[in-house]
């Protein structure tokens, strides 16, 4: 049977070729700064001049053995020295380019008026370009937006917005929207094919939730980059209580893309701050 080598084996072998070589290289130099200036080797020199004999050959192949552990010492030090000093630049590099990053955040409308329910705001100094609302999906409905071309510093940007299937998403209807998704998320946390299984504090969420006694929790998300085209993101969380229809934002995560968690998915969360002034009244 023939031994096939394709192209990506094949590049990743010239490559730890070229490194050993470079080892090897480096090794070589630090053995020779060793065997020629060192005080070991001039100890030696020394001792056969005045002494008139040579030096026995195991302990010359001694010292020459050691310096060759000393010289893969060396050539390991001056490789793990660039690096932490190429590792410094590139955090040095980051930290100033996330200190003048773009900074995009989700804020609700006025909640009155044909007004759209999420405004967009940079919230930095700094212009944020290709500011694109990832679709938020709460039962059946999909809450979509229009890319924004760019955000200047300071500055908000209201998109277009729909509801998939429900037309325009205007600020009246957000709790039209979170109340057609509460009973989905529901069905979701706590399925019927566990109800048999469900212990008693399960039972006593799905009942609380049953009766508008929770928080419905919408993750959403919000990606944008740079002018260097450095991607970032922003998670947030829209919550929203249907005993009172109160509706509100909190901030999880805003850095860069490569950096964020996952997103999470819709979820409920029983006994909220409505519901306990609820059963107090």
């Amino acid at each position: 049977m023939a031994l096939r080598i394709d192209d990506k084996s094949l590049t990743q072998m010239n490559e730890d070729k070229t490194d050993f070589c470079q080892f090897c290289k480096s090794v070589g130099r630090h053995w020779v700064e060793l065997m020629s200036g060192g005080i070991v080797m001039v100890g030696l020199a020394v001792y056969e001049r005045f002494s008139g004999q040579p030096v026995a050959l195991g302990l010359y192949a001694t010292v020459v053995a050691v310096f060759v552990v000393i010289a893969c010492f060396g050539a390991w030090k001056t490789e793990r020295q660039a690096a932490i000093a190429e590792w410094k630049k590139r955090i040095i590099a980051q930290q100033t380019a996330d200190a003048n990053r773009p900074a995009v955040v989700a804020e609700l409308g006025s909640g009155t008026g044909h007004t759209p329910p999420l405004m967009l705001r940079n919230v930095s100094s700094n212009t944020a370009f290709n500011v694109r609302f990832l679709d938020a999906t709460l039962g059946d409905r999909t809450l979509e937006a229009d890319e924004v071309g760019q955000i200047v510093g300071a500055a908000t940007a209201t998109p277009r917005m729909l509801v998939h299937g429900g037309g325009v998403f205007w600020a009246r209807d957000v709790a039209r929207f979170f109340m057609s998704g509460f009973d989905a998320v529901g069905r979701e946390q706590w399925p019927e094919s566990e109800a048999d299984d469900r212990d008693a504090d399960a039972a006593k969420e799905q009942l609380s939730a049953m009766f508008g006694l929770a928080e419905l929790v919408l993750p959403i998300a919000i990606r944008y980059r740079d002018l260097h085209g450095i991607e970032y993101v922003t998670h947030q969380e829209v919550v929203f209580e249907p005993i009172s229809d109160r509706t509100s934002m909190r901030l999880v995560f805003s850095g860069r893309l490569n950096e964020a968690p996952a997103l999470r998915r819709p979820y409920i969360v029983p006994g909220t701050r409505a519901a306990r002034k609820a059963r107090r009244l």
